[in-house]
Formats: structure tokens, sequence, C-alpha cells
């Protein structure tokens, strides 16, 4: 998967309540990392499950995040969660 694959970001409302309250992360701030047009966001297959992707980009504001998505259908894709990017990975971001 690739970004500039992605039309469609889905979010419900349970998801964005939870990753506000558990990583204190925006349901605005999650679209800024596909929305950036300073940085296009990295996209790997998920190593825990094969049908997810990780998504790893930048918020307007300069926050980096990592963001679990599952695809839908062509170009449609639900977020199952979002964070901070741990240490390890901002690492090998900024080495792409």
């Amino acid at each position: 998967m690739r970004a500039q694959d992605i039309i469609d970001i889905h979010i419900s409302p349970r998801v964005a309540a939870k990753i506000w309250a558990k990583h204190g992360v925006s349901e605005e701030e999650v679209f800024e990392v596909f929305e950036n047009p300073e940085v296009v966001p990295e996209i790997r297959g998920s190593s825990r499950k094969g049908d997810s992707y990780l998504a790893f980009g930048r918020t307007l504001a300069g926050r980096y995040l990592t963001v679990a998505l599952y695809p839908q259908s062509r170009g449609h894709v639900d977020v199952a969660t979002s964070r901070d990017m741990a240490d390890n990975e901002r690492a090998r971001y900024h080495r792409r």
C-alpha cells in the first residue's frame, strides 16, 4: 500500500475516543499525517497482523505519529489506533 493510493480514511467514534484517551492523539492529527504537503507518510505492512499496515508520518505541527490501518476496499482504510512514534521508529523514519 502506498500513501497516494489512500482516498478515504475512516476513524470510528469509538477509535477516536480511544486514541485521544490512551495516547493523546486527536482525530485531526491522524488526518494531518496523510494531508501534510511537506512529508508523504511511509507505509509498511505490520509484522503483527498480515492484513494491517503501519503509517509513519508527521502532523502539520511536527508531531511524529504511527497510525495503524486496516484496508477495507480499494483506497479506503479504517484507522485502528494512532500513537507517538517510538524512538526506533523515528530513527528509521529519518533514515529513509
